[in-house]
């Protein structure tokens, strides 16, 4: 009786640990891909407003390390005005066989982006 006890509080605690670990390495990815994310936005920033335009499907080998071969981002710019356009960049990748995706959006103004807040 002692041992069926124990055997059942051992499985709860093996169930625990497993549900934890597949939740740090989910938040390990999703932190992964945001900081990578964060930085193209910065790199955007840099680059001139008739420069600026979508390209898909790139890969990068700070993804590759951090997510796995399966990863792979994009940049997606929407023009919006004459002098704005809008700047998303998307990370994919898969976790256990399903998809996942982390986007970071920004706005680029032609007149750079201390003039975004005066529209």
């Amino acid at each position: 009786m002692a041992i069926s006890v124990i055997a059942v509080g051992l499985l709860g605690i093996f169930q625990v640990l497993s549900t934890t670990l597949g939740t740090n390495i989910d938040a390990r990815n999703r932190t992964c891909a945001t900081r990578f994310a964060q930085q193209e936005l910065e790199a955007v920033r840099n680059t001139p407003f008739s420069a600026l335009s979508s390209q898909a499907a790139r890969k990068s080998s700070e993804l590759t390390a951090g997510l796995g071969g399966s990863a792979e981002w994009d940049l997606q710019v929407t023009p919006l005005s004459d002098t704005l356009k809008g700047v998303t960049v998307v990370v994919r990748w898969m976790h256990q066989g399903q998809p996942q995706q982390v986007a970071l959006s920004t706005l680029a103004h032609s007149a750079g982006i201390a003039s975004i807040r005066n529209q």
